[in-house]
């Protein structure tokens, strides 16, 4: 049937449940978030709960070369900024998704490969400021996971490890709480 909303939302993932939450938040607006299937039925909960900062296939060295330096830069402050999002998000206590920080690992499965993680650390933390480190084999092994194939790894400081199901589902008890209708 007909309705007569303010604001619609198409899709009731991880998306659509937290633009209805900050809707509500922020504008004081109950959004309807339509879904064609159950909720949270697509990728939002069929993921391994893998929340990090990036945005895409390319790295930020990819980025300046596709579009300079002072683009990548702001296209790095935005994806930084909904990670903080994220964050306050799942540390508000609003609901359990059993968040585990620790950040992320970008890990070489062959030596030569080390030499380009190299690169894109240094990239990152003389470009963008932001804090990667890398990881000889044994600082691997001691201090994350004993992978027999790792040259080593280039370490991330935001990475959370969620249970996915129950990230969407917080969602949508909160996004209901606070007005929206799903």
């Amino acid at each position: 049937g007909d309705v007569d909303v303010d604001v619609v939302i198409v899709g009731s993932g991880y998306t659509g449940l937290s633009c209805a939450i900050h809707l509500a938040r922020e504008q004081g607006i109950r959004a309807t978030v339509l879904e064609a299937n159950r909720v949270a039925w697509g990728c939002s909960t069929r993921n391994g709960g893998q929340a990090q900062i990036s945005s895409g296939r390319l790295k930020r060295s990819q980025w300046i070369e596709r579009w300079g330096i002072d683009v990548a830069r702001k296209m790095h402050r935005e994806v930084a900024e909904g990670f903080e999002l994220f964050r306050a998000l799942i540390h508000s206590g609003e609901f359990d998704c059993e968040p585990q920080d620790g950040g992320h690992l970008y890990i070489a499965h062959r030596p030569r490969m080390m030499a380009g993680l190299e690169a894109e650390s240094k990239l990152l933390n003389e470009a963008f400021g932001y804090r990667t480190r890398i990881l000889s084999r044994d600082e691997l092994h001691r201090d994350y996971l004993r992978d027999e194939e790792a040259a080593g790894a280039m370490h991330e400081p935001d990475g959370i490890g969620v249970h996915a199901g129950k990230l969407a589902f917080g969602y949508l008890d909160l996004a209901r709480r606070l007005g929206a209708t799903v």
